[in-house]
C-alpha cells in the first residue's frame, strides 16, 4: 500500500508503458478559456491543440471523422433514426424508464448495461426503482437493444461496462447495502414509464447520505471471455477505510468509470461525496489488479475539472461533472466524456484527454441537449446526461448513448436510453 496521493512506480498508467512516481499536488484546474486545447493549431503546436482527436497539420486541425470543433472537442453527431426507435426503449405493459447504457462489443455482439426504472416507473423514483440490466444488439445503428437479463435488482444503478484483459465483460455500479432501496420501497403505481403521485417523492441522494445509507461500488465480471451470461458474484471495492477511503465519502452513486489495460491494471474516475460539501467532487483511481478490491485506490489530493471560478469561498456555485465514460484512443491517449453541469441552463457533455490517467485537461463542449432527426424534427430535451460512446468492432466511435428526458409537461419523467450515430468516415 503506498501513501495517500502517490502512484505506485509498478503501475501503469499508459498502456505498455510504466511511468514514474508522481506525487500530486492540488493542481490549478483550467477552463475552457485557459485550456491549451482552445489555442490555434499552429507551427509550434501539436496534437495536443486537437485534444488527440486528430492531427495538427499546416496550422490547422483535421479532426479525426467522429469529431468536429476548432480543436476536435466536439462530437460530430449525424441525425438520429427517429422512427427506428435505436438505444434502448423497452416497453412491457407501457413504456419503461431507462437512463443511459454502457456498451461494450464482443464476438459481433453489442452489450449494454443499462440503468432502468423498475415497475414502469420514471426517473423521479430513481433512488427507489433503479435496477441494472443488460441488454443486447446485432447492429447498434439499425437494431435496438433487446433486454435480455437482469444483473442487479434495485437498488443498482449507473453501470459501466469495461473488457478484461482474458476477454471477459466486466460491469461496475452503484448498489445498496439493503435490501430496500435507499429512497424507500419500490413504488408499484406507476404507469407507461412516468412515476405516479400516489408514489410519494423521491429521496434526494444527498439527503440519503444524511440518513447513513452507503450505496458502495460493486463489480462483476462473466466467468470466461465465450460466455456473456454467467456473472460472477459481485465484489465491493474501495472496502478498506485505512489509506483509501473515508468513512462518509460512499453516500451517493460515485460514478466509477474506466479501462483495464492489457496488464490487468486499472485507471480511471470516480467521484467522492464527503461531509459536509455541497457537491461531490471527481478524483483520477488506479489499481494495480482490476479483480483485487484491496488494489483500488482513489486519489482525493487530485480534483478534476472543477471550473475556474466555481470554488469562491470554498463553495461551489455549480456541481463538479458527473457520469464520465473513460476510454484509450489509438495513441495510447485517455479520453473521457462526461455530463457538464457548468451553469449555462443546458445539459450537456464535456471533453478532457490525459497522457497518464492521472493528469486531465478539459478541451470543452462535446455535445448538448438538441438532437436532429433524419426526418427533419428537432428536439431540445430537458436533460442529456449518462454519455457513452459505442464502439465498433476496430475500437472507433460508432454512436452516442446518454439519458435523455422530453419534459416534465409532456411525458412526466419517462426517460429511456437515446443512441445518436457519429461521423465514421
Amino acid at each position: 500500500m503506498k501513501a495517500e496521493g502517490v502512484l505506485d512506480t509498478t503501475h501503469t498508467t499508459t498502456v505498455g508503458k510504466a511511468t514514474p512516481s508522481v506525487r500530486p499536488r492540488r493542481p490549478r484546474m483550467p477552463s475552457i478559456a485557459a485550456s491549451a486545447t482552445n489555442q490555434p493549431c499552429g507551427p509550434y503546436a501539436s496534437d495536443m491543440h486537437c485534444s488527440y482527436n486528430g492531427k495538427c497539420i499546416s496550422r490547422a486541425c483535421r479532426c479525426d471523422a467522429a469529431w468536429t470543433g476548432r480543436n476536435c472537442e466536439t462530437l460530430n453527431l449525424h441525425p438520429a433514426k427517429r422512427k427506428l426507435g435505436v438505444g434502448y426503449q423497452r416497453q412491457e405493459h407501457g413504456f419503461v424508464s431507462s437512463w443511459g447504457g454502457s456498451v461494450i462489443e464482443a464476438d459481433g455482439t453489442w452489450y449494454m448495461a443499462a440503468s432502468e426504472i423498475a415497475n414502469n416507473c420514471g426517473m423521479g423514483q430513481w433512488t427507489r426503482g433503479s435496477q441494472v440490466v443488460i441488454a443486447t444488439s446485432s447492429d447498434p445503428l439499425n437494431v435496438p437493444f433487446v433486454r435480455r437479463s437482469l444483473l442487479a435488482p434495485a437498488f443498482a444503478h449507473e453501470p459501466t461496462l469495461m473488457r478484461g484483459p482474458a476477454g471477459e465483460l466486466v460491469a461496475v455500479y452503484t448498489h445498496a447495502t439493503t435490501a430496500t432501496p435507499p429512497g424507500g420501497p419500490t413504488c408499484s403505481k406507476c404507469t407507461n414509464g412516468s412515476s405516479s403521485t400516489a408514489c410519494g417523492h423521491n429521496i434526494n441522494p444527498y439527503n440519503v447520505r444524511l440518513l447513513g445509507r452507503a450505496f458502495p461500488t460493486l463489480m462483476r465480471w462473466t466467468d470466461a471471455a465465450s460466455n456473456y451470461t454467467r456473472w460472477s458474484d459481485p465484489i465491493e471495492l474501495f472496502n478498506a477505510s485505512a489509506g483509501r477511503l473515508r468513512n462518509n465519502n460512499t453516500y451517493c452513486d460515485n460514478n466509477l468509470a474506466g479501462v483495464i489495460l492489457p496488464n490487468g491494471s486499472f485507471v480511471g474516475i470516480w467521484r467522492e461525496c464527503s461531509l459536509p460539501r455541497t457537491w461531490a467532487t471527481v478524483h483520477p483511481v488506479t489499481s494495480s489488479l482490476w479483480s483485487d478490491p484491496e488494489s483500488y485506490f482513489w486519489h482525493d489530493k487530485r480534483e478534476l475539472w472543477a471550473h475556474a471560478g466555481a470554488y469562491p469561498s470554498g463553495v461551489p456555485d455549480h456541481p463538479p461533472p458527473e457520469d464520465p465514460m473513460v476510454w484509450v484512443g489509438g495513441d495510447g491517449v485517455y479520453h473521457a466524456l462526461f455530463h457538464d453541469r457548468s451553469g449555462d441552463g443546458k445539459s450537456h457533455g464535456g471533453h478532457a484527454y490525459s497522457i497518464d490517467g492521472f493528469e486531465w485537461t478539459y478541451t470543452g463542449v462535446a455535445y448538448d441537449n438538441v438532437i436532429e432527426y433524419d426526418d427533419g424534427w428537432k428536439w431540445a430535451f430537458s436533460s442529456r446526461e449518462r454519455p457513452h460512446l459505442v464502439m465498433d468492432r476496430k475500437g472507433a466511435p460508432l454512436a452516442l448513448t446518454s439519458g435523455v428526458r422530453y419534459s416534465q409537461e409532456l411525458t412526466g419523467d419517462y426517460s429511456y436510453t437515446h443512441l445518436q450515430p457519429v461521423g465514421r468516415f
